[in-house]
């Protein structure tokens, strides 16, 4: 099953398996399914505010599983440490790896995305929304 992301200016997101959406004005982008048809997604740096945003809006989405969330300030500590109100709703700790994601959001300084890109092993397929 193929889904789209779709991310309007106006900073709505969501994930539609309706292509023809994507006359509205919005990033398209298609995604494979993986075979729990699921989106796997990584969140870099996952500890700021937009980081937080992701995991509020992707936690509870039906099609997405949140495989990683990297940081380089606080590995190997809960994501619930950080965004405390997400208690119970993820045991999600953040750490280095990716784990081989379908989607990865760069929720980094300025600046930072393109050296993250180049010293991670990331699959050619993995689309990266920046």
């Amino acid at each position: 099953m193929t889904y789209i992301i779709w991310i309007k200016s106006s900073g709505i997101m969501w994930f539609s398996s309706y292509p023809q959406l994507h006359s509205s004005g919005g990033l398209v982008k298609q995604v494979n399914m993986n075979i729990d048809n699921k989106i796997r997604v990584a969140i870099a740096g996952g500890t700021g505010y937009t980081g937080g945003e992701l995991f509020r809006i992707l936690l509870n989405h039906p099609n997405v599983d949140i495989v990683a969330a990297t940081t380089t300030s606080s590995e190997g500590t809960p994501v619930t440490s950080v965004h405390r109100d997400l208690i119970g709703e993820t045991d999600l700790c953040f750490g280095k790896e990716l784990n081989d994601p379908d989607v990865i959001f760069l929720c980094l300084g300025h600046g930072i995305s393109r050296q993250f890109v180049d010293t991670h092993d990331i699959k050619p397929e993995c689309r990266i929304i920046d």
